[in-house]
C-alpha cells in the first residue's frame, strides 16, 4: 500500500490518463473487484486539484462519457492476474481536438495514485502498476480547456437519514453522480432518491 507521485514532465496535450494494476491472486477466495485496489487517482497542479476520484468512480466516469466499460479482467483463481485500468478522459473522447489537458498552462503538474494491492482480487501478493499518458504528437491542438472529475462529498451512510449537499458553482457542471457501495446491498437500497 501506498502512494506513487509522477511528475508529468510532457509538453504535448494529454487526451487521456490511464491507471493499470495487475494483481497476482494467491487463493480462490475473492477479496474484492481489482479496481478496488486503486484508492485514489489525483491530478494536481500544486494544491489545486485537477481530478481526484477513487478507482471505481474514474472507471464509472469514464464509462458515462465513451459509452465504453474501461478494462477490467475480474479473475479470482490461484496465481491468475486480476486487472482493472481506471481511465482519466481529458476530453470528450479519446483525441477530442477541442478538449485536452495541455501541460503547458501548469507549473507543477504531477498525477498520485494511491493504491493497496490487498483490497483487490483473490487475496494477491504481488501487484504491478502503470500509468499510461495518450498524447497528441502530431500537429497538437491548442485545447480550450479540459475536463475534470472530483469527488465532492463523502460520509458513512446511516439508515433512514436525508444529506443535503452543497454543490459548487464556479465550474459548469456536467454530470452529478451519487455512489454507494456496500458488499450487503445494491445501490438503489443505499440511495432512496
Amino acid at each position: 500500500a501506498g502512494t506513487e507521485t509522477i511528475d508529468l514532465n510532457v509538453n504535448d496535450p494529454i487526451s487521456r490518463i490511464t491507471v493499470k494494476v495487475a494483481l497476482t491472486n494467491n487463493s480462490w477466495t475473492p477479496t474484492g473487484h481489482p479496481a478496488r485496489s486503486i484508492i485514489k487517482v489525483e491530478l494536481v497542479d500544486g494544491a489545486n486539484v485537477l481530478h481526484s476520484l477513487r478507482g471505481g468512480y474514474t472507471e464509472a466516469v469514464a464509462f458515462y462519457g465513451t459509452k465504453v466499460a474501461p478494462f477490467n479482467y475480474a479473475n479470482y483463481t490461484d496465481n491468475g492476474i486480476a486487472v482493472a485500468t481506471a481511465p482519466i478522459y481529458f476530453g470528450r473522447r479519446l483525441y477530442d481536438p477541442v478538449y485536452a489537458l495541455d501541460p503547458k498552462k501548469f507549473r507543477n503538474l504531477q498525477l498520485k495514485v494511491s493504491h493497496n494491492y490487498a483490497l483487490g482480487g483473490a487475496v494477491p501478493d504481488a501487484a504491478t502498476l502503470e500509468v499510461w499518458a495518450d498524447l497528441f504528437d502530431e500537429m497538437p491542438p491548442a485545447p480550450k480547456g479540459f475536463l475534470s472529475a472530483q469527488s465532492l462529498w463523502s460520509k458513512t451512510l446511516v439508515a433512514s437519514t436525508t444529506d443535503y449537499i452543497e454543490i459548487p458553482t464556479d465550474h459548469k457542471i456536467r454530470l452529478v453522480l451519487p455512489a454507494a457501495f456496500s458488499n450487503v446491498e445494491e445501490p438503489d437500497i443505499n440511495i432512496d432518491n
